[in-house]
């Protein structure tokens, strides 16, 4: 079921009353790995693990730039700036 720290969260960042960035990092990965999931649904198809790995990747190259600048994660030690791989 929904609830808890699936909308307590959010609604805590949101609100201003909880500022951590781990936080907004790890809700922002789980929301990415969800849709990645949602993209294989059915089943997966080659079209679609394409989609779900472009969709990680515009997602980890939007947050990427804030790990770098909060540096307070251990993501921030990948040693690239963009991941490549498969285009659409």
């Amino acid at each position: 079921a929904s609830g808890g720290r699936r909308s307590n969260d959010p609604i805590s960042m949101l609100g201003g009353l909880n500022g951590s960035t781990t936080l907004l990092i790890s809700h922002f990965f789980a929301v990415a790995v969800y849709g990645c999931g949602r993209a294989l649904l059915p089943f997966p198809t080659p079209k679609r693990v394409a989609m779900a790995w472009s969709l990680f990747r515009s997602a980890f190259n939007i947050i990427k730039p804030l790990i770098d600048a909060e540096k307070v994660t251990f993501l921030r030690w990948i040693p690239f700036s963009r991941i490549g791989g498969l285009s659409l």
